[in-house]
């Protein structure tokens, strides 16, 4: 009997000290949608490092941006397979603009496409401090 109540004020005390953790985290990861003010102009930021997406036959249609309080970035992309054929498309052929002007591409993706296809899907583009002004890809 002893062991049962034991048993039923442990398992109060996880839920009551856990519960809190558990809601942080929660409240913590949550991605919002920012402004993309930038997305239809011409950035004239300096590329020192002259960084550049690899050529492609992807058609960046559209995209938002999307962070967490902790600085994670994210993208969420509309592309379209302009070729006829089956392509691959890979984190080096997109790029974010970031707020001090630099290049980051996202975190390791790998999506086949049939030809003509168009599909949206989330890109990660890991942790910044600056917001991302703008994506690019080349065609």
């Amino acid at each position: 009997m002893i062991r049962n109540y034991l048993a039923a004020f442990t398992g109060l005390c996880l839920t009551i000290f856990a519960a809190p953790s558990f809601a942080a985290d929660r409240t913590d990861k949550t991605l919002t949608f920012e402004p993309t003010p930038f997305k239809n102009s011409e950035l004239y930021c300096e590329n020192d490092n002259d960084i550049f997406p690899a050529k492609n036959e992807f058609e960046l249609i559209n995209y938002s941006i999307m962070s967490s309080e902790e600085g994670e970035r994210f993208g969420f992309i509309t592309l379209r397979n302009t070729s006829s054929g089956q392509r691959i498309f890979t984190q080096d052929q997109l790029l974010a603009i970031l707020g001090d002007c630099s290049r980051k591409p996202p975190q390791p993706i790998e999506k086949k496409f049939a030809g003509n296809e168009t599909i949206s899907l989330q890109v990660n583009f890991g942790l910044s401090r600056f917001p991302i002004l703008k994506l690019i890809t080349e065609r």
